[in-house]
């Protein structure tokens, strides 16, 4: 028999308080330290994977030496010669994390290497210059709320833009992922690694446009894919922003430096090589570009938190922002469970039934409420407060048994020595009385 309904009740309520409390402070973001440092633990000890999507080229420093003779910005000549390169190989899109706002006496050289990819079908993105909060900058052009630089090929099919201004938290730690850059409620642009998503399903950076300005496109690009991008668009603009899946550093992609790319022979790039349908990103790592930034899995360049991004939103798997109303609904569920098990077991089974649901049941919900892992925590305050009022309850049922067991014990040990005292007056009363023994 377990805790009495009185006990049942009152394990609701405290239940139900505890989950309301967790609630508000989760919603005003009193909770936001614990739950992101749940989330650093999680991606920290989530074992580290392999992409296989993504080929990384890195500019190291040792490149950045002498192959760019320590200046920036980079030449753009050599840039127009390794995206050619590329291209020859028919990835299915190549992703080059370099800025573009300083104009060079090469940049012809990259207008022509970009000309030619256009034509051959073979999309491209760049980061989106950083002044484009400003509508009257004049290297930005277009109408409508969408901006791009105001360069030769930026208004090419095959050409995309994308910020890449990740948001840092209070720590210092980029976890957010945005998917859309939306400066001052006028100016919206995808962000980088949405556009390299979006380019490598094969829609055009016109069609890109329209969706992010709620058009709707007449896209070239599958029903899947361009479902799966107006998902990620909707999304952006209406939830808070979600959070990377870290897979881990340039480890966990096929990582290559730029002068062994570019000291390969021609026939490398060809058809079937490596970079064949694979999305190729190039950027610099190199310790003079400053370029580095904390995160869960420890300091990475931008260009590994943007392969993360990439990698994150083709495998439609970041980590979704919290769902307070179902956080509550299995919250609430929990309790009841948890509740029910000390009302209709006995104190062994209860407690070893609900000590072994805890966890499981928080996972679940977790799962439920986030579409991940990440924030199972929330839901332990509830569930642990349950079962130490079911404990605590079977403890103060245990001792009012005592008590009461005591209370009968003393009156059974009254009535014995009533009963002893009585046989003593029996016993008394045979001896003075011999005649009636006789008789």
């Amino acid at each position: 028999m377990g805790i009495s309904r009185k006990s049942f009740i009152r394990s609701l309520l405290i239940g139900a308080i505890v989950s309301a409390l967790v609630f508000l402070l989760s919603l005003a973001g009193f909770l936001r330290k614990w739950e992101n440092g749940i989330f650093d633990f999680m991606m920290w000890w989530e074992t580290e994977k392999q992409s296989t999507d993504i080929y990384l080229i890195v500019i190291d420093s040792p490149d950045y030496k002498d192959i760019f003779h320590s200046t920036s910005p980079l030449s753009r000549r050599t840039l127009a010669e390794i995206i050619l390169k590329l291209a020859r190989s028919q990835p299915k899109v190549i992703a080059i994390d370099v800025a573009l706002e300083d104009e060079t006496s090469e940049d012809k050289d990259l207008i022509a290497a970009i000309q030619s990819l256009d034509r051959n079908h073979i999309p491209i993105v760049f980061p989106l210059p950083e002044n484009t909060e400003e509508p009257a900058d004049n290297r930005l052009q277009g109408s409508g709320p969408y901006r791009q630089p105001s360069l030769p090929f930026a208004t090419l099919d095959h050409v995309f833009f994308g910020g890449i201004d990740y948001p840092q938290s209070s720590d210092c730690v980029i976890r957010d992922l945005p998917l859309l850059n939306i400066a001052n409620r006028k100016i919206i642009s995808p962000s980088f690694p949405l556009s390299v998503v979006a380019a490598s399903t094969g829609m055009t950076r016109q069609e890109l446009q329209n969706e992010t300005e709620l058009n709707q496109p007449n896209s070239k690009a599958g029903a899947s894919d361009l479902n799966k991008i107006r998902s990620l668009i909707k999304s952006g603009r209406h939830a808070p922003p979600q959070k990377i899946h870290f897979i881990g550093d340039a480890k966990s992609f096929n990582s290559l430096k730029f002068s062994e790319v570019n000291g390969w022979p021609a026939e490398w790039f060809r058809p079937g090589s490596v970079f064949t349908d694979k999305i190729v990103l190039l950027g610099g790592v190199f310790k003079e570009s400053k370029d580095f930034y904390m995160t869960p899995k420890g300091e990475m360049s931008g260009v590994e938190i943007i392969a993360n991004s990439v990698e994150t939103l083709l495998h439609s798997n970041p980590i979704q922002p919290i769902n307070h109303v179902l956080e509550l609904l299995f919250e609430l569920a929990v309790v009841i469970v948890l509740s029910y098990f000390f009302l209709r077991f006995s104190p062994l089974k209860a407690s070893l039934l609900s000590s072994m649901s805890i966890l499981p049941l928080a996972i679940v919900g977790s799962a439920l409420a986030f579409s991940n892992f990440g924030r199972w925590l929330n839901f332990i305050p509830a569930a642990l407060a349950v079962f130490l009022h079911g404990e605590f309850s079977l403890i103060e049922r245990y001792s009012h048994l005592k008590h009461e067991i005591a209370i009968l014990t003393e009156r059974l040990r009254e009535k014995e020595k009533e009963i002893a005292r009585l046989r003593g007056l029996a016993r008394k009363n045979d001896k003075s009385n011999p005649t009636k023994k006789r008789g």
